[in-house]
């Protein structure tokens, strides 16, 4: 980038100018700099727009050029930008403004300034022409929208992950109630169903081999882990199973059961402790939340702060590091094992097939 003085003939413009030569430079701009001098300006050649992104101060944007001569000097370019600075000078801003000039010139420009020459010969404008002049403004273009390019298309591939990850725990979340309902509400039995459901989401393959190794890992490992998952019995309660709960029928003398025979023929006066009659009571609802890995780079990360009301969402440290506003149930296990986990909730109802006994 050459320095100079912009004059026209023994007229000064301006007295501290830096000329743009390369298209890395003009890509640049002003970005990074927080303040310009009085008398300092940024002249880029070949300028077909100015991009403001990023700004951190107050610009004037003066425009000159003109029709190029061969071997000679663009008409009107200097004078155009004497006529802008004078106009900058008579509204307020000329002293202490911060200026970014711009000489948008088709061919090449004749100013002379402090040593420096912006012109070009006629036949090499003719061979460059229209190719190079907005490379630049490109550039920097691409590199503004390439974050958010990027992030957007993270995006997609992590909520793509999450509604399968979620149509698995609703199928899981079934597989689970229907083992509950066969085997007498036991939790035992609805974690066997939930591990079962949920192996789709381990299995590197289709074939047994493959469905087994993930169903083994999902049973010993995935599911081990504390606070992994959670299952709520929301139907029947403990006061359903006060109110008709009977002993020494099928399980012996010691085991509270609720019926689950001949329910068309049995009594629909509602319980007095639960407000549901011994038909609702054989309903078995429950709800599963199940603390599922995102894997997605940088998307994880900011998902995993926004659930978790932690401030610097784009923090690159590990789980555990921020101090969260409003942890969710797998932020400890998400500490404790550096990973980025959310919580996932389903719900599922059945009839039970056998005798209600929890536990």
């Amino acid at each position: 980038m050459k320095r100079g003085m912009l004059r026209r003939g023994a007229q000064t413009l301006c007295t501290r100018v830096e000329r743009t030569e390369h298209a890395r430079e003009r890509m640049r701009g002003l970005l990074g700099r927080d303040l310009l001098a009085d008398q300092q300006a940024l002249w880029i050649t070949p300028c077909n727009a100015v991009h403001t992104v990023g700004m951190r101060m107050p610009i004037d944007g003066l425009p000159g050029g003109g029709r190029h001569r061969a071997g000679g000097a663009p008409r009107g370019a200097a004078q155009s930008l004497a006529r802008s600075l004078a106009r900058a000078r008579r509204a307020g801003t000329g002293r202490g403004a911060r200026r970014r000039i711009g000489a948008a010139a088709r061919a090449g420009t004749g100013i002379r300034g402090g040593g420096m020459s912006a012109s070009r010969p006629g036949a090499r404008a003719g061979t460059r022409g229209a190719g190079n002049r907005g490379r630049g403004a490109s550039m920097a273009e691409f590199i503004i929208v390439l974050p958010l390019l990027l992030l957007l298309c993270l995006g997609i591939i992590q909520f793509g992950l999450l509604y399968q990850a979620k149509a698995t725990l609703d199928y899981a979340t079934l597989q689970a109630a229907r083992e509950g309902a066969l085997n007498y509400g036991r939790a035992s039995a609805m974690r066997s169903g939930l591990a079962r459901g949920l192996a789709p989401l381990f299995a590197h393959s289709a074939g047994l081999v493959g469905q087994q190794s993930a169903l083994l890992y999902t049973n010993t490992i995935e599911l081990s882990k504390p606070q992994a998952y959670r299952i709520d019995v929301i139907n029947p309660t403990n006061a359903a199973l006060q109110d008709f709960g009977r002993a020494g029928e099928y399980a012996g003398s010691t085991v509270r059961e609720i019926p689950n025979d001949t329910l068309m023929f049995r009594n629909t006066t509602p319980g007095g402790s639960s407000g549901i009659s011994v038909q609702d009571g054989n309903l078995l609802k429950i709800r599963v939340t199940y603390c599922y890995a995102m894997y997605v780079p940088f998307v994880n990360r900011t998902i995993f702060a926004l659930m978790n009301k932690i401030n610097n969402v784009y923090s690159t440290g590990k789980p555990g590091v921020d101090v969260p506003l409003a942890p969710n149930a797998c932020y400890l296990l998400s500490t404790a094992e550096g990973s980025w986990r959310i919580p996932l909730e389903s719900e599922a109802i059945v009839r039970m097939q056998t005798p209600f006994r929890g536990g």
